[in-house]
């Protein structure tokens, strides 16, 4: 357990609660506060002040704070005895926040909270799982606000993800996988409301998953974990910085938290832009995997090899822990799989030495569908709403991916999309010969939303909510993922790796 925040209503509230304190030295003019009217307080007088005025004085040495009587060693030999009886809610509502704060005074401390937490947490987990009577309506109304919250977030587990708009989720459904998802976690709120609009009953966590404590991890038990870490720290356009950049921490957190977990997930999936392939956190994560007992492959894959006219190479890991765990110091040399066995994907195009290059133009293959198949029937304001300005069109046209409805391959879609006109996803020429006849704001358009959300797989049944904007939408989608080509690895990762 972390020390928490102290910008957390919660927390303030706990260091509210009152330990017994002996004054050290004589003060005047404090009479009123506590000694009959007398204007002065004389030393070794007895008070009971809140923890954070009684931790400030301490330091000051005006006072000599006293263990509270709810961590005595008499307290602490009852709830050692029988912890899943305490009646923790009576004796502080915030009882494991303000340990956490006297246990930087009292050495046991920790060690008591520790006890008391997972011994009760098993009695939680129970109950989330299989439901209560009676008898544990009792232990509910014992739980303190910490314990609560916990209780909340547990549930019967199968399946917990990192999921954003819900890629993942949908692609679990695609696979025909028999699962309960348990828990999706994003820091978007953007993404977690268009999730829940989708999803409305699984739990969303919307904090940065390295502020979780790991006791929430082993309550879910997850079977499952489906990971889509942010891409930043190794994508091509950026700095590359890799383990070093900040928005990599999030991701190391759960590497590391695999080695200590006791309820490790069975399986694991975690998805990221090629790049990931050559950084130092693909090193450290491998490393991890082969320590704790998991065996793993890696892909890079491209949603053209299903048909889908969208080119968007990503890498992915599946992990399966039925190996034998062993140190690990060594580098992994890149050995990447380009085909799922079973899926009957189309091969990726090759140079003349053999090396995969998924930006190949032999990918305007047969087997692809024609971007047409994926369009919506515009017609009136809604085509008006997307054509292309005649402002955009002569400063940025040339820079333009040009596509048309027959063509089978639109370049990746990403956040930027409208927003920058290179590299940021294709545009659609409604009619002519891209190159030879002119691109003007009539016969030009950006996709709209759901026709990106089409190419990237998304079902029908995906959809905003009312109040999402539309650069919102563009930007989601741009951090999502391919449904269809996760929906094959999770096929192959359960049934047959």
């Amino acid at each position: 357990m972390s020390k928490p925040s102290y910008y957390d209503i919660d927390d303030i509230l706990a260091v509210q609660e009152r330990v017994p304190c002996v004054l050290q030295v004589d003060l005047d003019g404090l009479g009123s506060a506590g000694s009959g009217g007398s204007s002065k307080v004389h030393r070794n007088s007895r008070w009971a002040l809140p923890f954070w005025m009684a931790d400030r004085l301490n330091e000051e040495d005006y006072v000599n704070m006293e263990v509270s009587p709810m961590f005595s060693k008499q307290a602490n030999r009852m709830y050692a005895a029988s912890p899943v009886s305490v009646q923790l809610r009576a004796i502080s509502q915030h009882y494991y926040q303000f340990g956490l704060h006297l246990g930087d005074l009292v050495p046991e401390v920790p060690q008591v909270l520790q006890n008391m937490y997972m011994q009760r947490l098993q009695k939680i987990a129970q109950i989330s799982q299989q439901g209560g009577n009676i008898e544990t309506l009792d232990f509910v109304q014992s739980l303190d606000k910490t314990e609560s919250r916990m209780l909340k977030l547990c549930q019967q587990s199968k399946s917990s993800m990192t999921d954003g708009i819900g890629g993942m989720h949908f692609a679990l459904k695609q696979a025909k996988v028999e699962a309960q998802v348990v828990r999706a976690f994003d820091i978007n709120n953007v993404a977690n409301d268009v999730y829940s609009h989708n999803f409305g009953d699984v739990p969303v966590v919307q904090r940065s998953i390295d502020s979780l404590p790991m006791t929430l991890f082993e309550a879910l038990k997850a079977d499952l974990w489906t990971m889509s870490p942010p891409c930043q720290p190794y994508t091509r356009q950026g700095l590359q910085r890799g383990s070093d950049d900040m928005r990599a921490k999030s991701f190391l957190f759960i590497i590391d938290l695999l080695g200590k977990l006791q309820n490790k997930p069975m399986y694991l999936l975690m998805e990221n832009v090629a790049g990931f392939e050559k950084s130092d956190t693909r090193g450290i994560l491998l490393r991890q995997l082969v320590k704790v007992g998991y065996r793993f492959e890696e892909y890079l894959l491209n949603p053209l090899q299903l048909g889908y006219p969208n080119s968007r190479t990503r890498y992915y890991l599946l992990a399966k822990r039925d190996a034998s765990p062993r140190e690990c110091l060594e580098e992994f040399l890149p050995q990447f799989h380009y085909q799922v066995p079973g899926a009957g994907l189309i091969p990726p195009a090759a140079d003349s030495q053999g090396l995969v290059d998924f930006e190949k133009t032999a990918w305007n293959h047969d087997k692809v569908r024609p971007v047409k198949e994926f369009m919506e029937a515009l017609s009136g304001e809604d085509a008006v709403a997307y054509q292309l300005s005649q402002k955009v069109l002569d400063k940025h046209g040339y820079v333009h991916d040009v596509v048309t409805p027959e063509d089978r391959r639109t370049c990746c879609f990403t956040k930027g999309y409208t927003h920058y006109a290179e590299g940021t996803g294709s545009v659609l020429q409604t009619k002519g010969v891209v190159g030879q006849d002119p691109m003007t704001t009539e016969n030009t358009r950006y996709f709209t939303p759901r026709e990106v959300a089409n190419l990237m797989g998304f079902p029908a049944t995906f959809t905003f909510p009312e109040n999402t904007s539309r650069k919102q939408r563009y930007r989601l989608l741009g951090n999502s993922l391919s449904v269809s080509v996760v929906a094959v690895l999770i096929d192959y990762l359960l049934n047959r790796m």
